[in-house]
């Protein structure tokens, strides 16, 4: 019994010297933190062609790039899902399009897109710290989606917090790389329902529980919060600035749509609120000093009610009128995001 004892102890002395160390290495360089590279499961393959166009060398949906960066060009890193990866030919991606208006104006700036299609903010995390910065990016641009954003598990909420678990996770983590066919830009199709409707329906039915407004969505903000505090810590010990953007999901824009949800889900409207996420995950980037911009408002304007539509059949991802809307919006505020970071340094 009393060597059983000994053991617990010894452990548990083990325990506390080994995250002691870690939150010491991490509080002076955020980057000495090991993380899993959970990410590399959704990765595709580098070299891969997505409707027609082929993936760089790193497996990114963009054109080939160098860690060094361009004299005299304005580097944004944009790490995200698949908002940012894009589900459309890569000339018609929302990023492909900001980054051309950009240089069409005079500006020269370099969007390097790391979206990567079902990741989520713990990837974005790890994306960033191990990718992302070795670019040497001027700033960060992060997605936040209302859709996805927000799936974290009550075990990994409070296992994430704790720095030994987060470096055995590292150590034992598995690092497959996604695989793909290829494809030619002739297999896209705009206009073609990607699900069944009753396949749709209920896919957009499970998100309803974000917009409950007695619901547990706090609970789930704060932990999703934890992981963009820990990107801007690592911003902020670069120099680099950082900006939230807050994408839509279908529900917000389409009221009709929203309807066949909330009945697939058998609950009142009255309880719901459809701008709850966005303004709780804006009052928690305000008290971690995140600059953000929720693109929503201007989205649902765009869509006008359901008069225009800015997504693929069935799908929750945009198409070609929707990248090209969510473009233009996503310019405009990188466009005033940028002034003011570079007048500041001046």
């Amino acid at each position: 019994m009393r060597c059983a004892a000994k053991c617990v102890v010894g452990a548990l002395a083990v325990f506390l010297c080994l995250e002691g160390g870690l939150r010491i290495a991490g509080a002076i360089n955020p980057q000495w933190v090991p993380v899993n590279r959970g990410y590399l499961r959704f990765l595709p393959a580098p070299g891969g062609v997505v409707f027609g166009h082929r993936l760089n060398s790193r497996g990114f949906n963009d054109i080939e790039y160098r860690e060094r960066r361009p004299g005299g060009t304005y580097r944004i890193l944009a790490v995200g899902d698949s908002t940012f990866f894009s589900v459309v030919p890569y000339r018609y991606g929302a990023l492909t399009l900001v980054e051309e208006r950009f240089n069409r104006n005079g500006k020269r700036v370099e969007i390097l897109n790391m979206g990567i299609p079902s990741i989520g903010p713990r990837e974005y995390y790890s994306l960033l710290l191990h990718e992302g910065l070795r670019m040497n990016p001027d700033m960060l641009m992060v997605g936040f989606f209302i859709g996805d954003d927000l799936c974290e598990g009550r075990a990994n909420r409070m296992l994430s917090h704790i720095r030994t678990y987060g470096m055995l996770k590292a150590l034992t983590g598995t690092h497959a790389l996604a695989g793909g066919s290829d494809t030619d830009e002739a297999d896209f199709c705009d206009r073609c329902p990607t699900f069944d409707r009753d396949t749709y329906v209920g896919i957009e039915a499970k998100r309803v529980a974000f917009f409950q407004v007695d619901g547990t969505f706090p609970e789930y903000a704060n932990h999703t919060a934890h992981y963009y505090r820990k990107m801007k810590e690592l911003c902020d010990h670069r120099g680099i600035p950082m900006l939230v953007v807050i994408i839509p999901t279908e529900m917000q824009l389409y009221p009709l749509r929203r309807g066949e949800a909330m009945k697939r889900a058998g609950v009142r409207p009255q309880r719901y609120d459809f701008m709850l996420p966005n303004r709780i995950m804006g009052r928690l980037f305000d008290e971690a000093g995140i600059a953000w911009i929720d693109l929503t408002p201007p989205m649902v304007q765009r869509a006008r009610g359901g008069a225009v539509d800015l997504y693929l059949p069935r799908n929750t991802h945009w198409n070609i009128a929707g990248n090209a809307a969510f473009a233009g919006f996503l310019y405009d505020g990188l466009d005033r995001f940028m002034g003011t970071v570079i007048g500041n340094r001046r």
